[in-house]
């Protein structure tokens, strides 16, 4: 597939648009400031106007993420980071060896975009997204991202296709629980007629069924959990 990709006339003009709005408070925003409006800056402005019209969009976008690092023929595994994530920006360069990156696609609902300052930098665009699974995706929009950006609008349609794919469409089923019964517990079971007998044993089992998924879902279900198994049929 051919995936589109922005033109270094609209990275520079939207580039050096972001940059020449002021990134201090505006006080006459304060004005007439609605209740849903996060707008303090005239960068803010600008963000929020100007990307409005990509909020609700679907994309499939190719993301590169960082798998670790090579260096004298042994490979150096690290945690998969997105290369257009801020937390990379903010780390790159501070390990040795050649970065090793896998390149996949991802399909994405853009959900929002925030103008972000920063203390020693230029600031940067952050565009929010939610991904096929339900997780959410920060991805940073600066000059050096956007020209490397490759994507392609898709349809709502598409995109339900795939996260109907990902969906996790488990039936619950029984699990036996073997757990300790809380101190209220057997206090509750040991009164009759509003006496609560002695109570002798401090550590009483007790067998009950739960539905669940799995059964680390299942573990859950009831305090004081020491074994859970799968019922057949």
């Amino acid at each position: 597939m051919k995936y589109d990709m922005l033109t270094h006339e609209t990275i520079n003009r939207v580039w050096d648009t972001f940059l020449g709005h002021d990134a201090c408070v505006n006080e006459k925003y304060k004005a007439f400031k609605g209740d849903k409006t996060y707008w303090h800056s005239d960068r803010d402005r600008f963000v929020g106007r100007f990307f409005k019209k990509h909020i609700g969009k679907y994309i499939a976008f190719i993301d590169r993420e960082l798998i670790g690092y090579s260096m004298d023929n042994y490979f150096f595994p690290s945690a998969p980071q997105s290369v257009y994530s801020n937390e990379y920006h903010k780390s790159r360069g501070c390990n040795y060896g050649e970065p090793v990156i896998r390149v996949l696609k991802k399909y994405l609902a853009i959900t929002g975009f925030t103008a972000i300052n920063e203390m020693y930098g230029l600031g940067y665009i952050e565009m929010s997204c939610v991904d096929a699974m339900g997780y959410g995706i920060r991805i940073r929009v600066d000059h050096n991202n956007m020209l490397r950006f490759q994507f392609k609008e898709i349809s709502e349609s598409e995109m339900e296709s795939v996260v109907r794919l990902f969906k996790d469409d488990r039936d619950e089923r029984p699990f036996k629980v073997t757990r300790y019964l809380t101190y209220e517990e057997i206090k509750e079971r040991n009164t009759k007629n509003g006496k609560t007998k002695k109570i002798k044993e401090r550590l009483v089992q007790e067998q009950t069924t739960v539905m669940a998924k799995d059964i680390d879902e299942a573990s859950k279900v009831l305090t004081n959990t020491i074994n859970v198994e799968p019922i057949r049929g």
